[in-house]
This record gives structure tokens, sequence and C-alpha cells, in this order.
């Protein structure tokens, strides 16, 4: 079958935004921005907005048939990895979302979530259900080929922390991969992503139609039948209507919240294999602990949520320049920066022909764009003059996620080596570079990028935490065992340095810097490590126990010659007279005396 995969995504866009109609007005806002739709022929959107997609809270698993022709190609939704629909094919998908654990054997599992006060107390939450335990997606794990169970997200009562609208969080942590089957052996790569949303339930107001997996994709995609006679469906969830996770019943759903103030929280996964590498994410003064059960690597992340602006804008094309144009350009030319999609005349674009400037301005565009990379940044470098460098709402966020495989060959060796995790990149910025910094002439380098103000016009204050392994930052700089300082700089787009507050230390292995309160476009944020130089050691003076004979071979001595010593004088002796009554005594000495009794005559 020929088709262009980014035709998918399209179809996708179009149901999501014109299938459904808006409701619950109360959560459109800061928690749920929702581009304004215009549907004339040039004009185009775009959304920065970093929250958990509707479409990464049901599990998935897929099979794909590749052929020597990159544009043909097949995928099949798979009930098992054993399903007659998906057997001889060139790779497998999946999408798990882990289950809470149950038994002590669990692995890859959420052991739980706790809320811990401005005072230091904390409480457990408690497990109340999954959100929709009978999804017609769920498949059984394949553990071969490390694919873990599934279930659906899991939602806890924490009743000490509050939000606006109830007590209720979910957790949605989950790990995405692909096994590629090969005749010498499988390939296989995996990503972890881990959400914690406070939640509430709405009533959406009409029945929600369940989307078959295979509307929008002509004849690529197959929806095999399980056991039971049932379709199985692509999940639930709109873009349009504030539902961040579906429910069982079909007129309802769960929609994200703000966090309540003075807060941490520490969610608690039990996993088969420690992550490799590097997290990123949105959160505060993180805080990572690692440790081993029972053959299992137990994780626990700990951290205040943050808010992150949101930049959303829509133009008509011809009001572009070449350099913004080129931000859509980038989207629909790599679909790894992006999601979106666009009309021409009225009919879905057809990807296959080459997506150039001058083609893009006669289309009718709309993207989502990710808040990560260098092309990211650039678009908010190039984007936010047209909408008076100003965000348009403010959502709260808790997550992370681990860095994509590809990623780590851009990274020093010191950051990519050896086995676990190495640190965590966080920020309340729009857009960043994720991944471990750059190490550039001897210091750490972040870059960062977002609207100068925020929705009520206010200065947007940034913040930036790096949690690195100690041994890490020894192997960047060749460092030894003995503590290490940090300096932290802010450095604006124009050079001059912004004020920031900072802070750092060194605890059990992990190097904690954080840089806070500093202001936008695009500064860069600067790291430079030192060491104290070792004290020096005196250098004991030899004992000589015996003078050497000197030799014709000798080197010469460069010491100082002492001078030689001067002869010495003998003194003179002289003698007196003692007398004791008519009793006389002579003495003869250097300095004579008298005996007891006697007087010198």
């Amino acid at each position: 079958m020929k088709k262009s995969f980014k035709f998918a995504i399209v179809m996708v866009a179009v149901a999501l935004i014109f299938g459904t109609n808006t409701s619950s007005a109360e959560v459109v806002g800061d928690q749920h921005w929702i581009t304004p739709i215009n549907s004339s022929p040039t004009f185009h959107s775009i959304t920065y907005q970093d929250e958990l997609p509707a479409l990464a809270t049901y599990p998935k698993l897929t099979a794909e048939q590749y052929t020597a022709d990159p544009n043909i190609w097949s995928r099949f939704l798979c009930a098992s990895t054993t399903d007659s629909h998906c057997q001889n094919v060139s790779q497998f998908s999946y999408q798990s979302i882990f289950p809470v654990c149950q038994l002590a054997a669990d692995v890859d599992c959420v052991e739980g979530v706790t809320a811990i006060s401005i005072a230091g107390q904390s409480q457990e939450g408690k497990f109340i259900s999954y959100t929709v335990p009978d999804h017609v997606n769920k498949f059984p794990p394949d553990l071969s080929l490390g694919i873990p169970k599934t279930e659906t997200p899991s939602l806890w009562d924490l009743p000490s922390a509050p939000h606006q609208y109830g007590t209720q969080y979910a957790v949605v942590v989950a790990q995405t991969g692909s096994v590629r089957m090969g005749a010498n052996g499988n390939s296989t790569q995996s990503q972890l992503y881990a959400y914690l949303l406070p939640v509430s339930k709405i009533d959406v107001g009409y029945l929600r139609n369940e989307s078959p997996l295979k509307v929008g994709y002509d004849s690529l995609w197959e929806t095999p039948k399980d056991s039971s006679g049932r379709t199985n469906t692509q999940g639930y969830g709109t873009s349009t209507d504030a539902c961040t996770m579906s429910l069982t019943d079909p007129t309802k759903c769960l929609t994200s919240r703000a966090f309540p103030d003075g807060f941490k929280y520490s969610v608690k996964i039990r996993l088969s294999k420690e992550p490799v590498a590097w997290l990123h994410g949105r959160m505060v003064d993180p805080s990572i602990s690692i440790s081993s059960l029972n053959g299992a690597v137990v994780m626990t992340v700990t951290a205040s949520p943050t808010k992150v602006p949101v930049l959303s804008l829509g133009v008509d094309s011809s009001k572009l320049t070449s350099d913004q144009e080129g931000i859509w350009v980038s989207c629909f030319t790599d679909g790894t920066v992006c999601t979106g999609g666009g009309t021409h005349d009225g009919r879905p674009i057809d990807f296959n022909r080459t997506f150039t400037a001058d083609y893009s301005k006669t289309l009718n565009l709309w993207a989502t764009m990710n808040g990560f990379g260098a092309t990211a940044i650039k678009g908010v470098q190039l984007l936010t003059p047209l909408v008076g460098d100003k965000s348009q709402a403010l959502p709260s966020a808790w997550s992370f996620h681990t860095l994509p495989t590809n990623q780590l060959a851009k990274a020093d060796s010191c950051f990519a080596n050896g086995p676990g995790l190495k640190g965590i990149v966080t920020t309340n910025s729009t857009t960043y570079s994720e991944g471990p910094p750059s190490f550039k002439d001897g210091s750490l380098q972040y870059t960062v990028a977002s609207p100068h103000f925020n929705p009520d016009g206010s200065v947007f204050k940034g913040t930036y935490n790096l949690v690195m392994r100690s041994d890490v930052a020894r192997c960047l700089y060749k460092f030894t065992s003995a503590p290490i300082k940090a300096s932290i700089s802010v450095v604006s787009s124009d050079g001059s340095a912004d004020v920031a507050t900072t802070v750092s230390n060194e605890t059990g292995g992990w190097l904690y810097l954080s840089a806070n309160n500093f202001t936008f476009s695009t500064p860069t944020v600067q790291v430079k490590l030192s060491q104290d130089a070792p004290a020096p050691v005196a250098t004991p003076t030899p004992v000589a126990t015996s003078t050497p004979e000197p030799t014709a071979s000798a080197a010469p001595t460069t010491a100082p010659i002492a001078p030689a010593p001067k002869p010495t004088v003998a003194a003179k002796k002289s003698t007196i007279t003692c007398i004791k009554g008519k009793t006389s005594k002579v003495v003869t000495a250097i300095k004579p005396t008298c005996p007891a009794g006697y007087k010198k005559k």
C-alpha cells in the first residue's frame, strides 16, 4: 500500500479538531488552551503546549511490515505478539501503561505517589482504580521481546493535597518502544515517560463516539477482532472537549486541573531495569533516589510542579517572512518535531510532494510543536514578535521523560557511556534543549526559550535544574574525588549577564544545580565546575646514616658550600695564692678560685 505516514497524522488531527464540539467551558483556560480554528485557505496556526497528549493514555500494540520501497508498507493493530494478523512482520511497536504494583515480584509498575507539604509532612496516596480497566486495546506482555504488561492510567486519592476540584490525582507512567525483528537478532529501543496530574470528572454533555483505529487511515490499518469479537480501537479522548483521559462511561471523562500551591510530590516506580542516561522534564528542584529490591530497580522522583507558558498564534501566511514560514516547513518535513495537518482547496495535503515554503503559503496549516529541540527554540525566537512576546496561558505540570536514543549520540561520552541513569534536566521554559547540557569551553551550556511576558503582562521568570551524578561531572572535568564547586550564570541572547538566584551542592553521589528568576527570550544557562587544588604535602628531610666517600664521577652539588670553621685558640691559665690563718695554698687554673674557708692573698 502506498502512503505517507504524515497523512495519517493529518487525518487524526482533522478528526480531533473538527469531529467534536467544545464543552465544559469551565476547564478551558490556563490548563486547557485550545487553539482557535480558522479554515481560511492561507491561514497558519501553531501552538507550543506541553501537556499530556490524550493518545498517550491508552495501550497500543502494532506490527509493521516494510518492503524494499520505503513508501510501501503496512501496519496492523495486534491483540498480542502471537496474533495471526501480526506474524512474519518487520517490527513491533508498543505503548504500555504501567499498572500498580500488587506483588513483591511485580516490575514495571507504579509503587506509589506521595504528597509532601511545605512543612515537610508527607502522605501516601491511596489507589482508587484504573481509568478504563477493560480497555479493548490491552494486550498481554511479551517479556522475551521486552514488552511489559499494560493497564490504563491509575487514579489516586491524596486528601492532604486538595486541589480546587477535589483530591484525586492521575498517574501515567508508561514505556513506549519498538522491537525490530532480524535474522541475526532483534534490535530494541524504548523510552519511559511519567505524568502526575490533579484531575476531576466532568460530563461532556453528549455521547462520545469511540473512533476505530482505521478511521482516517484508509486501507493502511487493519483492525482485527479479539476472541470476543470486539474491534480493537485507538483509544479515548479528544483535544477540544477538555478530556485528558477517558473513563468507561462514554459521557464522562477526566480533565486535568492546576496543582495546589505549597506541595512537592514523589512518584515511586519499580522497574525491570534502570533507565539509561538522561531524563528531561517539567518540575522544580527534582531529586532522584535509585535502589535495588529483589532484583528490581526502585526509582523515586521527588519535585515540585511548575507552570509552563503556552505560546499560540494564528496568522495569514502573507504576513510571514520566509524564515517564519520555515517553522511550518520544518514541522511537515520532519515528523519528529511536531504533529499537525492542513488542507489545500478543502482537501487534505498531499505530503508526497516537496514541501517548500512557497508551497506552504498556499495552504491552511495547523501544528502543535514539541517543547524541546533546536527547531522548537528557533520557532519561539522567530514567532514571539507576532504575539507581542507574550504567552497565552500558564498551565501547571509535573512530568519527566527519558531522552531518545538518537539524542545520546550528540552528547559528550561522559553523559552517554556506561550503564544507568546519569541525571535529569528540568525547566519551566516553553522550549528547551532536551537532554544533557552541551560541554563547551569548559562549561556546561543549556539553551531555553520562552515569551518574555506572562498572559497578564507580568515578566515571566525562568527556572532551571540540573541534577547530575557526581562521577559524571568528574569524568567531564577529569576531577578527583575531592568536593566539587559550581558557579552558575545566565547569559541573555544579547550576551549580557542576567540576574538570577543560583544554588549548588553535592550530596549522596549527586550534584544539584539550579538557576531561578531569570528572564527571557533566549538565555543560555552556563555551569562551570571546579575543585580546590590539593594542599601541598611537606617532603621530609632524609636523615643520613653515613657520609659517602666522594668519587671522581660524582656530579657536582648545587647546594651552597658552608664556610670553613675558624681555628680554635687554647685559653691561658693563671695562678693565685690562697691563705687560711697561717696556712697557704697555690691554685693554678683558667679561672682559679680559692677553696672553701680560704681567701685570696
